[in-house]
């Protein structure tokens, strides 16, 4: 019997998305051969790193150094509140060929263009640029200027981007970090000056609003689309908590663990 090709799927989420790390190291210990990936935003940057030859204990230890001081550099370009050119510096020692199509593991780097609000799918051209784009949420950080195109986070357009590969492979394994955060909110019944400065409160909610319509946005869209679905437990992970990185490792090893029954089912099935 043939063996069966398999495309893995790695969405974002920001710190969440290191559970990707895990995922990978559970796949690769039990031989599951990967044909191709596809990702987006953090799930683009440890798909391409690791189809590229760097080590789980490199990407490991350069996630354990992420510190948001580390990646905000103010913008005067008008374009973002923060360069760009830090999320390089940090990416590239991840990447060790220039070009997608060098990759040992053929990767779909999913962009999105702010110009004409298309989602972009690479599969060739110059690795660092496409895979820094994948991961820059617009307005924050000042966009790729790739091509003619001004390219920002894959996750406007295509957050888990199983599509692009179903057509490729016999099974499709996806690895989502998105959740509803499990935090809640003390509202007071009485107006208060104490309570017109609790930004962050009003910070909190918005951020839980954006990861509460990114859950429900992939799981729409993966409806219809035949794959093995894991999602890491990742309660009580903000997207910027990088100090957590061992941690979401060790749950995204967890979660994949608890599916390679599944996943070995998949594959010896006729």
């Amino acid at each position: 019997m043939d063996r069966k090709k398999i495309g893995l799927v790695l969405g974002s989420g920001g710190a969440r998305g290191l559970c990707f790390l895990g995922a990978l190291k559970i796949l690769e210990k039990n031989n599951i051969q990967i044909d191709t990936i596809a990702g987006c935003s953090m799930g683009a940057i440890i798909g391409s790193a690791w189809a590229s030859g760097c080590s789980f204990e490199e990407m490991s230890t350069i996630a354990s150094r992420l510190k948001t001081w580390n990646i905000i550099r103010p913008d005067f370009l008008g374009t973002g509140l923060f360069s760009n050119k830090p999320i390089f510096k940090a990416i590239a020692p991840l990447l060790k060929v220039d070009r997608i199509e060098d990759l040992s593991i053929p990767v779909h780097i999913a962009c999105t263009d702010l110009n004409t609000g298309q989602g972009m799918i690479y599969t060739k051209g110059d690795l660092l640029p496409t895979v820094v784009a994948s991961s820059l949420a617009a307005g924050v950080f000042t966009p790729v200027d790739y091509d003619g195109l001004l390219l920002v986070d894959g996750g406007y357009t295509n957050m888990v981007p199983a599509n692009v590969l179903t057509d490729k492979v016999d099974l499709v394994i996806t690895v989502d970090a998105t959740v509803i955060p499990d935090w809640s909110f003390n509202i007071s019944s009485k107006p208060s000056l104490k309570n017109f400065f609790n930004f962050k409160n009003c910070w909190d909610m918005n951020l839980k609003a954006i990861d509460t319509t990114n859950y429900h946005f992939n799981r729409s869209s993966l409806e219809g689309i035949e794959h093995i679905h894991i999602t890491p437990d990742l309660s009580g992970i903000t997207f910027m908590d990088f100090k957590k990185s061992d941690e979401i490792i060790q749950r995204g090893q967890s979660a994949l663990i608890d599916a390679m029954p599944e996943i070995q089912k998949r594959l010896n099935s006729t």
